[in-house]
């Protein structure tokens, strides 16, 4: 089978590749195979083209296949796993997290050498999780968390067991409710259940010391079980854990202006993730559906229990937050990232301020923490949605 590289994006459709038409809810494709042909695409293909051939390839090269979802923590599992696992073996990453992505990542990344394909796969909408499984059926399946709102759009826990591939080893977070329904359901279809916690598994994983909270503790106690499940020791994965990375907009490390560090979680937020924080610039929580006006408040809570020199708020919906401080914590609403250079003028940043900026992917808050990097420069390298499809 001769390969092939492909792209959705008519801006960034490279010379050689094939440019995939996709009709959506908000555009069509189509509209653009004139301006991908002119960038260099040598070809066009449909939706249909492109499953057919990731599924092709799947097929001739039969990896090992690892699905990671939930509704928080999934993108730094994969990653975690593909970390500690692509020390040893021949991997594949799928970060696209959909079937219509992961098969751009089937046909782009995976050679024919490939022994494990390690795919985030999303759980937005009820029946998406099934129509991945069903184009990438996991050997093992991780779910990471399950909040109320993934289950509002999911259905019911059965709907998430049946996603999975019955035949295969389910390594599941014993310390949510909801999946623990989901490994009864699960072990019912008759599959194979881990699960997992905080707590190392065995004393030969040592954890590192270099990654923040208690989540991402359990995250890497999961990768960690995983990448054991595919052949190496908790000893060989305690090593490695020395250098593994968290993913970009994770909980990393930045320096800031004014000697101050920056906590960078700008990647994503949602009630589970957001209550980890040391909060100080918070953005919008989207996608909450009808819990968007309560899990704000919650969040704007929490805050008045923490020791808080001063917040920011940014978007509509943090309003909510805002409005829930107490007079002790100086803070202030601001509608949008565009405000940025005034948020960086209000914060007043101090020799030595530790800074979390966190908040949903629509609100854009990496502007924020590129103006508060001392070196803005390395933006590219270390903050999300930097690319050409981000600029504006």
């Amino acid at each position: 089978m001769e390969r092939f590289r492909v792209s959705t994006d008519s801006r960034l459709v490279k010379p050689g590749e094939y440019f995939v038409a996709i009709k959506g809810e908000n555009t069509d494709g189509h509209k653009f195979i004139e301006a991908a042909l002119r960038n260099g695409a040598c070809g066009v293909l449909g939706e249909r083209e492109l499953y057919k051939a990731a599924k092709d390839r799947i097929n001739l090269i039969n990896p090992i296949i690892i699905g990671v979802t939930g509704s928080s923590g999934k993108t730094t599992v994969t990653a975690f796993i593909y970390q500690i696992l692509s020390t040893k073996y021949n991997c594949c990453l799928g970060s696209l997290n959909t079937k219509l992505g992961l098969s751009v990542n089937v046909l782009n990344d995976m050679d024919e050498k490939c022994k494990f394909f390690i795919a985030e796969m999303g759980m937005d909408k009820a029946g998406e999780l099934k129509e991945t499984t069903d184009m990438f059926p996991p050997d093992f399946t991780v779910i990471t968390t399950i909040n109320h709102v993934h289950l509002e759009k999911l259905g019911t826990v059965a709907a998430i067991a049946y996603g999975m591939k019955t035949t295969g080893t389910a390594v599941l977070n014993s310390r949510n409710n909801w999946i623990r329904k989901v490994g009864v359901e699960f072990a019912n279809t008759g599959g194979k259940v881990l699960w997992f916690s905080e707590k190392p598994p065995a004393e030969e994983l040592i954890l590192p010391k270099n990654i923040l909270g208690e989540h991402n503790h359990r995250n890497i106690v999961c990768a960690a079980i995983v990448a054991n499940l595919c052949g190496l020791s908790y000893g060989e994965i305690s090593v490695i854990l020395n250098n593994i990375k968290l993913p970009k907009g994770r909980l990393n490390l930045i320096t800031g202006i004014h000697r101050s560090i920056i906590i960078d979680d700008t990647y994503n937020a949602n009630p589970e993730s957001m209550k980890y924080g040391k909060v100080a610039i918070l953005g919008d929580m989207l996608e909450l559906g009808k819990f968007s006006a309560r899990d704000h408040i919650k969040v704007g809570q929490l805050i008045n229990r923490l020791a808080i020199d001063r917040v920011a708020c940014v978007g509509e919906r943090s309003s909510l937050i805002c409005a829930q401080i107490n007079s002790g914590t100086a803070h202030r609403f601001f509608s949008n990232t565009l405000q940025t250079q005034e948020i960086v003028r209000w914060l007043k940043i101090r020799e030595g301020d530790t800074i979390l900026v966190k908040g949903s992917q629509g609100v854009r808050m990496e502007r924020i923490t590129n103006a508060l990097m001392e070196n803005p420069e390395k933006a590219p390298d270390l903050l999300v949605r930097q690319d050409a499809r981000w600029n504006n």
